[in-house]
């Protein structure tokens, strides 16, 4: 909470108006009197209080709207990686790590059909065989996607209903570019920059995080790494040592590693290729200070550890930020549109 030098002496100079009405009151007219004067004083000052909330509120649901119902264009990133559905995985873990990519798009016969991520590579098994399936085998028959002209709520509802973090954004037919998770958590943090929302308890990271923790010993084997990985459907998997986070191993780590050399990752243990320092949080700032931290990374972590001291409680994704920061938002303006106000006196510009 920011108080302002404006906003203190604002108060004051009402605490000391107060005092003199009421003093100058008992002493002319007496107690009675005096409490009338007192209670009707306080009726107005509750009024002023209202209406400041009222209006902030006004200032703040306009703010929300103005954000999550920005049209996608100015966010979709134009340069898109495309693959063919004939194409073995194979092929696609090369373009993957050749580009720098965690997803490409699928076309057949030069149309858009699906994406293909480092997600669809835990159907397969931990072999060499495995890779020579073709792309149109592991990506989802169904391809959801939306119009540059949608809005960024828009946008998140489509990701949410299917469980993606990416969207392809086709124009007449047309792929014009993809919209990511990152895209409008970055929107959201620009968003949240300029303006000062007390989240409340509510929105601090231990109640977004998640205590599912995926988990193995430093000296466990690569391919058991990935059957956890596999049964547990998660692109990433910490690797501990003892009760500590001593690094992470994602799908794109172990993707880069097979199309290198599988055999020799076949009886490597998880500590020779997992990522190390590890970047964590603390449950105790708000889901928007989680988001700027995971943007700000320089190896731009999608998920990070929470730790209580020196022993990890929990884990929290970019998933578990955007869906909380649009919890937060979806009851702000809930509250203004059925009550009129949202109890936040210093929402403002900063």
């Amino acid at each position: 909470m920011r108080v302002h030098i404006s906003q203190f002496l604002e108060s004051l100079s009402r605490v000391i108006l107060s005092s003199l009405i009421l003093f100058t009151s008992a002493s002319r007219y007496g107690l009675d009197l005096t409490i009338k004067m007192a209670e009707k004083l306080k009726s107005i000052f509750e009024f002023l209080r209202n209406w400041k909330i009222s209006k902030n509120s006004k200032i703040l649901y306009k703010k929300i709207n103005d954000v999550i119902k920005k049209p996608i264009r100015c966010l979709i990133k134009k340069e898109v990686i495309t693959i063919d559905d004939e194409k073995i995985l194979y092929k696609a873990a090369e373009v993957m790590i050749k580009e720098n990519k965690g997803t490409l798009v699928v076309l057949k016969h030069k149309k858009p059909i699906g994406l293909i991520s480092e997600m669809d590579f835990l159907k397969i098994d931990f072999n060499k065989k495995s890779l020579k399936q073709k792309v149109k085998e592991v990506i989802e028959q169904k391809m959801v996607f939306v119009s540059p002209d949608n809005s960024i709520l828009d946008a998140y509802q489509k990701m949410s209903e299917n469980n993606l973090r990416k969207l392809v954004v086709l124009e007449e037919d047309k792929l014009v570019g993809i919209v990511t998770q990152t895209d409008i958590l970055t929107e959201l943090d620009a968003f949240a920059s300029k303006t000062i929302i007390d989240v409340g308890i509510p929105g601090l990271i231990m109640h977004a995080m998640n205590k599912d923790m995926i988990s193995i010993q430093k000296w466990e084997s690569v391919s058991k790494a990935w059957d956890i990985m596999k049964t547990r459907k998660s692109d990433f998997i910490f690797i501990m040592e003892d009760d500590r986070p001593a690094g992470i191993i994602t799908t794109n780590d172990i993707i880069g590693q097979m199309f290198l050399n599988i055999e020799r990752l076949n009886k490597s243990t998880v500590e020779t290729i997992m990522s190390t320092p590890l970047a964590n949080i603390s449950p105790n700032i708000t889901i928007f200070e989680a988001n700027k931290i995971m943007l700000m990374l320089e190896k731009k972590f999608n998920r990070l550890p929470v730790m209580m001291g020196n022993k990890m409680i929990g884990i929290v994704t970019q998933t578990d930020i955007i869906d909380g920061i649009f919890s937060i938002i979806d009851e702000i303006i809930s509250n203004i549109e059925s009550k009129g106000i949202f109890n936040i006196e210093h929402t403002k510009e900063k």
